[in-house]
């Protein structure tokens, strides 16, 4: 029988979050069918593109230390003199400062409360406001155990520095935000806003503008609260305040209820380090895109997902799924952030996080990444001129290693792309007979290492591997593969360095079922 061929259509291929949930592709229905949509099975150090998609690798950022105790988080901060630098906690509560120059972590002297204390975010929730170019970083408690503190960074010794605050009770203060030049601190039902003139002056003043009151429309305690374009958000147990600025320097704030929204999980599932008009948060009722004027579910398969019971991930050298189960009183772990005003970053694992899918809004498409991590933050170094979002996706691990995602199309990547399941009618067996990759890389005197594996089932569900063999030996952009597999549908892995625009196969018709 003649042979026929098939381009898969990357840009639009569907996304499921697990490869056992990839949906059948008839590529040749019978008339009046509807032909069923391309998806992607599962991929791993991947990215999408315009065309689309890109294996990417990892650059490392920092020099190697041993950190007294595990990393645990990293903000951005300005320092009294509004240096930008990167400041991070360990599980014990202890500062360590990177500037946007240097290539290592500094530890920095402890600080009162005392921060060498085991599993001090138990204990403790850090908040930062950013006024007039300085970052403010509050250390709250919202069981009221410990009283807040507030600090600074030193411009000449990078140390932690008191801030005082006048007229506000500190025991009582569970957290802070900035916006349109003002300071705020909450407790669990009221907001105080500082003077125009002093971040940290909030003695009541009709002078001053510094005031105050309670939120008459919060359901339960407040927990957490986050920036946006022109105002903030309150997050508390069971529903989001927005409070927005209207100028006018004795009521400088306007609340109201956010609709559908519902009630806050934890700052770090909130998008908090960007000042983007909309947060992303992670909330009760999933992920949310969230203005003033409406909470907006989003990625309602993430949600699912991340609510679900099984990390899936392949083994590139046995080129099979892996599974791991939570047991029944675990949930998964996460961790969300937005880098560059594009990437929505999900971070996600079972004791930690060792998984990443990252949407690009932009685009409107998936990708994904493995690699150990306790959280991602946007890194911009003056010495490299970081000009686009994409090079400002960073990780940092409990040891204290910095990487950032690595889009250069020079260097070699282990990205696995797993693309199916093709049939050609649903009445007939399919016979692959050769596989073409286009827009694979090209490495500089380096022929870029890419494997192509067919995942062949014969029952439609299970299935077994052949390996397909290349075929043409120039370092070209254009791949070639044979393989002569029949199944009952195939599923293409693609691992290794590659940033595709087409993949084409070729295939012959087989007998019927």
């Amino acid at each position: 029988m003649a042979q026929q061929t098939f381009s898969i259509p990357l840009k639009d291929a569907q996304f499921p979050m697990m490869a056992r949930n990839q949906s059948r592709t008839v590529i040749n229905p019978s008339p009046g069918e509807v032909p069923d949509p391309v998806s992607i099975a599962y991929c791993e150090n991947v990215m999408p593109t315009k065309e689309g998609y890109v294996s990417v690798a990892f650059k490392q950022l920092t020099t190697v230390i041993t950190p007294l105790h595990s990393f645990v988080k990293v903000h951005v901060v300005y320092d009294t003199d509004r240096e930008r630098m990167y400041m991070a906690w360990d599980s014990y509560g202890r500062v360590y400062i990177k500037t946007k120059i240097g290539g290592t972590w500094s530890i920095r002297p402890e600080t009162a409360p005392p921060s060498s204390i085991a599993n001090f975010f138990t204990s403790h929730q850090v908040s930062i406001a950013t006024v007039n170019g300085i970052t403010y970083i509050c250390y709250g408690d919202r069981s009221l155990v410990y009283p807040a503190t507030f600090w600074k960074i030193d411009h000449a010794t990078l140390y932690l520095v008191p801030a005082v605050l006048t007229g506000v009770a500190l025991a009582t203060i569970v957290c802070n935000v900035s916006a349109s030049g003002y300071h705020m601190v909450f407790t669990t039902n009221a907001v105080a806003w500082s003077s125009t003139l002093n971040p940290l002056d909030f003695v009541p003043s009709p002078v001053t503008g510094a005031g105050g009151g309670n939120i008459a429309d919060i359901e339960g305690e407040i927990l957490f609260v986050v920036p946006i374009t022109d105002g903030f958000l309150i997050f508390s147990e069971a529903n989001i305040v927005a409070a927005t600025y209207t100028g006018n320097v004795r009521f400088p704030w306007k609340f109201r209820v956010v609709p559908n929204s519902r009630g806050g999980i934890d700052l770090d599932l909130t998008t908090y380090m960007s000042n983007s008009p909309s947060q992303f948060a992670y909330t009760t009722a999933g992920i949310q895109s969230i203005t003033p004027q409406n909470a907006e579910v989003i990625l309602p398969e993430v949600t699912d997902f991340l609510a679900g019971k099984t990390l899936e991930t392949y083994n590139s050298i046995l080129n099979i799924y892996q599974y791991t189960e939570l047991t029944i009183y675990q949930t998964m772990q996460k961790k969300i952030r937005f880098i560059g005003s594009r990437y929505l970053v999900i971070s996600y694992g079972i004791t930690e996080f060792t998984h990443a899918l990252i949407f690009d809004i932009a685009l409107n498409r998936l990708g994904k990444i493995i690699y150990t991590h306790v959280d991602c933050f946007e890194y911009i170094n003056i010495t490299e001129q970081k000009e686009v979002a994409k090079e400002m996706i960073a990780f940092v691990n409990s040891a204290a290693e910095t990487v950032a995602i690595d889009f250069n199309t020079l260097n070699e990547t282990k990205g696995v792309l797993v693309l199916g399941k093709l049939q050609h009618v649903r009445s007939n067996l399919l016979t692959l007979e050769g596989v073409e990759l286009e827009g694979t890389r090209q490495i500089v005197a380096i022929y870029p290492e890419v494997a192509v594996f067919d995942q062949v089932s014969l029952d439609g569900k299970n299935f077994t591997i052949e390996q397909a063999t290349e075929v043409n030996t120039t370092e070209d952009p254009l791949r070639r593969f044979s393989i002569h597999t029949t199944g009952k549908n195939h599923s293409l892995a693609i691992v290794g360095s590659f940033d595709l625009t087409t993949v084409l196969v070729t295939y012959t018709l087989h007998g019927k079922r």
